[in-house]
C-alpha cells in the first residue's frame, strides 16, 4: 500500500524543523552573543518585522530565506534572499530589516564578530501550493542556503518563520 503525504504533514514537518533549528540556535548562545531586543529569542524580531511589513503584500505562494549579516558594530549588511520572493516584496522586507538595526544587542567587545541571520519566509496562502511544491521549494532553498554560506553556516542564527496569509503567525 502506497503512503500518501499530505500538505499538512509536509508543512507540519517543515515548521517543526524550523522551530527546532531556532531553539537549538537560541539555547547555544552566550551572554555576549547577538540577540534582538534584550531577549534571547527570535520571537520579538519576527513581531517587529510583522509590525513593519504586512505579509499580506505577498500574494504569490513562495518560500524563501531572507538572510543578512549583523556585525559586532551593529551594522546590518548583505541583506538578500534565496527562493521565490518577488523583488517589490523583498524591497519592503529589506527596509524593515534595516530598521531593526538599533534593536540588536551585539558583542561590542569584538567589532569583527558577525552572525548571519536567516528568516524562513512563506508568501501567499497555504492553499495556493500544489502537490509537493512546498516541500520541493523548501528543499531547494535549503540547498542554496548551504551552498551560499558554506563553512560560514556555523555563524548562522535561524529565526522563527515569517508567514504569509493563511499561515500561522507568532502570537503574543
Amino acid at each position: 500500500m502506497e503512503r500518501i503525504v499530505t500538505k499538512n504533514t509536509i508543512a507540519g514537518t517543515l515548521l517543526g524543523l524550523f522551530l527546532s533549528l531556532s531553539t537549538i540556535a537560541q539555547t547555544d548562545q552566550k551572554p555576549n552573543e547577538f540577540y534582538f531586543k534584550e531577549a534571547n529569542t527570535s520571537f520579538y524580531f519576527i513581531k517587529f518585522l510583522e509590525q513593519n511589513f504586512s505579509t499580506e503584500e505577498s500574494q504569490m505562494a513562495s518560500f524563501s530565506f531572507l538572510i543578512f549579516k549583523i556585525h559586532g558594530s551593529g551594522d546590518i549588511t548583505d541583506v538578500q534572499y534565496i527562493g521565490g520572493l518577488n523583488k517589490p516584496v523583498f524591497a519592503v522586507i529589506k527596509s524593515a530589516i534595516l530598521k531593526s538595526k538599533p534593536m540588536w544587542t551585539t558583542p561590542k567587545r569584538d567589532p569583527k564578530a558577525y552572525k548571519w541571520v536567516v528568516i524562513p519566509y512563506y508568501g501567499g496562502t497555504y492553499k495556493q501550493w500544489k502537490g509537493n511544491d512546498l516541500a520541493l521549494s523548501t528543499y531547494t532553498s535549503f540547498e542554496e542556503l548551504n551552498n551560499r554560506l558554506k563553512s560560514d553556516i556555523q555563524n548562522m542564527y535561524m529565526t522563527l518563520p515569517l508567514g504569509g496569509i493563511g499561515f500561522e503567525k507568532a502570537e503574543e
